[in-house]
């Protein structure tokens, strides 16, 4: 096999790893003290419940897309829930896994060649 499929796999691997751990460590960072602490830090209280006094919140988290769900509800029955959905980093995490892949491809097409072109017809 060529020198420069080996590097072009590995470079497309590696940059596909990089960006999965950037998304990785964004997330790690963002979900330290907590999904609730999460969604109290990076929201505001929601336009719809400006009239509750008090309210809670329900975080999940979501792995498709990737991101916490912060659900805002007052305690009084009157009000519909608000849901915010804050996204962190599904398309860079697409991104990152398809260079991944397309790396290895790259890297097991050119074994497949090299070892048909060295077998012969």
């Amino acid at each position: 096999m060529k020198r420069a499929t080996w590097v072009e796999g590995f470079v497309l691997i590696a940059l596909g790893m990089m960006v999965s751990g950037g998304v990785l460590l964004n997330l790690g960072a963002n979900n330290y003290e907590g999904q609730w602490r999460n969604c109290t830090d990076h929201t505001s209280r929601p336009e719809a419940l400006s009239g509750a006094g008090e309210y809670r919140i329900v975080a999940s988290f979501s792995l498709f897309p990737l991101g916490f769900n912060c659900e805002y509800s007052s305690y009084s029955a009157s009000e519909e829930p608000v849901n915010v959905f804050l996204d962190q980093g599904t398309v860079p995490a697409i991104f990152g896994i398809a260079l991944t892949w397309i790396g290895g491809g790259v890297i097991a097409g050119g074994a497949i060649l090299s070892h048909r072109a060295l077998s012969g017809p």
